[in-house]
C-alpha cells in the first residue's frame, strides 16, 4: 500500500507486510460443518475491496480469483474494459 500526502506530494510512503487477519478476513464465527474452513462475519476489508463498484488494473489479476470480481473490471484505466478469456 502506498500513501501520498496532498500537501507534500513528493512524499510517498510505502507500507509492507500485511493487515492482520481479523482486519482482513473479518472476526472467526465457528467452523463451517463437514469443512476446515472456517466461518467469519463481513466486518473484514477484504469484503469491501471485492465488492467495490468498479476494478482498474485488472491486468495483474489473478486468473481464476481476481479477474472474476463483482463490478466493472477495467484493465488499466476506465476506458479499456477487460476481457476475460
Amino acid at each position: 500500500m502506498t500513501f501520498c500526502y496532498d500537501a507534500k506530494p513528493e512524499l510517498t510512503e510505502v507500507y509492507l507486510g500485511t493487515l492482520d487477519e481479523e482486519a482482513l478476513c473479518g472476526k472467526k464465527i465457528g467452523p463451517e460443518e463437514d469443512s476446515k474452513c472456517t466461518s467469519r462475519d463481513e466486518s473484514g476489508l477484504g469484503y469491501d475491496l471485492c465488492k467495490a463498484q468498479n476494478h482498474i488494473w485488472i491486468e495483474n489479476a489473478i486468473k481464476g480469483v481476481t479477474d472474476k470480481l463483482d463490478g466493472g473490471l477495467y484493465t488499466r484505466d476506465r476506458e479499456e474494459k477487460y476481457k476475460m478469456n
